[in-house]
């Protein structure tokens, strides 16, 4: 029978009667591939061995009364057994100057952005029109009239607007939710577009406004060219955003018709409650709004 040094799996697994014998008649003396036939023991490896059995049947009694740590710790002392120490978790160092994160908003204004009002449309039509920038002002244009989102307005192809090779005076867009919205277009956007699309020459199936590798104007480079047009008439960049083009023409229906539904089917929300939050009108106004006309 080979020799072998048990270990603390062996001597557990050790339940029966006749594990526990054929662990205690098994001879404990180190087996090495090098030298398979060591010879003749001398005193000195015998009596290694009448030390390494009677460690065992320690052991073993340890592990019949139920002393399993003691057990193990006697194994380890007896065999040089030590099992590898757990990694306690590293706990990072509070590094305010080297670990600080920065948050990405941080500096910015944050919340609902306010609409554009007819005095602030005005003033960036009249400024993209001194500067010669047709497509910004056709961008612009229709970002106004149609009331679409920024991600929406950047994918609107040239046959949705202009279908036969001329400028429609509406158009109908199905936004992410599968809603079907229809919006005007404008004589103010209808010849900033006309005008931009006999510049670039593109198909009925090209992007409205392309970007690099054929592809469509991305929201972030919208979003940028909104924050130049806003910073040029005066105003402040962190506090107007796309959403002030989208909520512009849908306040000021709101304001003249005071009719909510419309507004609701302008900007494709399923419900009422949306458009109140959107727009940021609430029942107080309403209130105020109603006991203002109905003065004495």
């Amino acid at each position: 029978m080979r020799n072998q040094i048990w270990s603390v799996a062996d001597i557990q697994s050790a339940k029966t009667p006749k594990q526990r014998a054929r662990i205690r008649t098994a001879k404990a003396a180190p087996f090495t591939a090098r030298d398979p036939d060591p010879g003749p023991a001398s005193a000195a490896d015998k009596e290694w061995r009448r030390s390494i059995k009677k460690g065992c049947y320690y052991i073993l009694g340890l592990l019949e009364d139920g002393q399993l740590e003691q057990a193990k710790d006697a194994l380890r002392l007896q065999t040089g057994f030590m099992p590898a120490a757990k990694k306690e978790p590293e706990v990072k160092k509070q590094n305010s100057a080297a670990s600080s994160h920065t948050p990405w908003n941080k500096g910015q204004t944050i919340g609902q952005k306010p609409p554009l009002r007819a005095g602030h449309v005005w003033a960036i039509r009249q400024r993209l029109k001194g500067l010669n920038a047709k497509r910004d002002l056709a961008l612009f244009n229709i970002a106004i009239d149609s009331k679409l989102i920024g991600c929406e307005v950047v994918r609107l192809k040239v046959k949705d607007v202009a279908p036969n090779g001329q400028v429609a005076e509406q158009a109908i867009w199905t936004q992410r939710n599968r809603r079907q919205v229809r919006f005007e277009i404008g004589e103010e956007s209808r010849c900033a577009i006309a005008d931009y699309l006999r510049s670039t020459g593109r198909g009925p199936e090209d992007f409205l406004f392309g970007g690099r590798s054929k592809g469509s104007l991305t929201s972030r480079q919208f979003a940028r060219l909104v924050s130049q047009w806003i910073a040029g008439i005066g105003l402040d960049p962190l506090i107007y955003g796309t959403h002030s083009l989208r909520r512009a023409k849908a306040m000021l229906v709101y304001e003249r018709t005071g009719n909510l539904r419309i507004v609701q089917s302008l900007l494709g929300h399923r419900k009422a409650e949306t458009t109140v939050a959107y727009l940021g009108i609430g029942e107080a106004e309403d209130c105020l709004e109603a006991a203002f006309q109905a003065g004495i």
